[in-house]
């Protein structure tokens, strides 16, 4: 396999039983590049020669121990990115260094803060899981993460004006009940999916979102007229034990269909979790104590809730203002 110069872009090429192949783009400066094309030929071959070190072992544990209890896929960053570079070493390697090399090399090929900064977050589940079932043989010792600042947090909600726009470019039933939850509930859109009928309590108009990663329990709320009508219809026609239904079977993601909505509706910027967020923006904007909203959300903490809604609320700082009246 060499480096070449290909269509305006340096590619990794490789001509082989008759066949050739060619790399996605790797840059068009050559020092870039050449670093570049030293990493894919060390990942190419890893799989094929790496021997089993003490991390992959830890993440083995995880995966066989913890994972099967989680809904988000924890080896999925682990197979993509993090076992090219800290597979095959003992717990001995990770360290603010390594954990820095790791940073400054997957930047370099283009992934942002915020990826590389799940993907140490998920690593350090997943290794402190490991030293945590085997405490007799790391006691005193300890682990130094690094990780990237976390990013600013996102003040992008949208007003009940988008949000109609938003449901007028639904183009299937399932997607517009599923926002219709995410704003009326403040569901994060794994409860949502998760939401079975038996956990929908149209008597006491309740829904209680049950339990979630880390047995960490989610949210008990009321329902408003606006979705116990719509549960309500959709109960009739429903099938399936599950709320959110595709031709009668639960739907794992709704990522792509929520996006072809918003960008239709003229709302690129819009996710599954802005519902969660404008929902308590809303909250904010019509006075609601912090404490409410905090339960409403699900925080286990008001300081959460208070850093990142309080400032969209109509009485925030006025009585500091008005102390400094002349």
């Amino acid at each position: 396999m060499k480096l070449v110069w290909y269509r305006n872009n340096y590619v990794a090429y490789e001509y082989k039983n008759g066949k050739s192949w060619r790399s996605k783009p790797l840059g068009k400066n050559l020092d870039e590049a050449t670093l570049r094309f030293s990493f894919l030929k060390r990942d190419m071959v890893l799989d094929s020669t790496i021997d089993l070190g003490e991390i992959d072992k830890a993440v083995i544990m995880f995966q066989t121990k913890r994972q099967p209890d989680i809904q988000k896929d924890y080896s999925y960053c682990w197979n993509l990115r993090l076992k090219h570079f800290f597979g095959g070493h003992d717990l001995s390697y990770i360290n603010q260094d390594s954990c820095k090399a790791y940073y400054s090399e997957y930047k370099l090929k283009g992934c942002n803060d915020k990826t590389l900064r799940s993907d140490l977050q998920d690593f350090a589940t997943m290794i402190f899981f490991y030293t945590g079932q085997n405490r007799k043989n790391y006691q005193g010792e300890q682990i130094r993460f690094w990780y990237p600042t976390a990013p600013d947090p996102e003040h992008y909600y949208l007003t009940k004006t988008e949000l109609k726009q938003l449901l007028a470019a639904c183009s299937s039933n399932h997607l517009r009940l599923f926002i219709l939850l995410g704003i009326t509930t403040g569901a994060r859109k794994s409860a949502i999916l998760q939401l079975t009928w038996m956990n929908v309590d149209f008597d006491n108009r309740k829904i209680d979102f049950g339990v979630g990663n880390f047995y960490k329990r989610r949210a008990v709320v009321p329902m408003n007229e606006t979705i116990f009508n719509e549960l309500n219809k959709a109960q009739k026609k429903s099938n399936s034990p599950y709320v959110i239904t595709y031709c009668g079977e639960p739907i794992k993601d709704i990522k792509k269909s929520f996006k072809r909505a918003a960008v239709k509706a003229g709302l690129p910027k819009a996710h599954p979790h802005t519902l969660r967020h404008s929902a308590a923006v809303w909250m904010a904007q019509a006075g609601n104590d912090m404490e409410e909203i905090k339960q409403y959300l699900g925080h286990r903490r008001i300081d959460m809730t208070r850093n990142t809604y309080a400032r969209f609320s109509p009485n925030y700082l006025q009585k500091a203002a008005k102390s400094l009246e002349l």
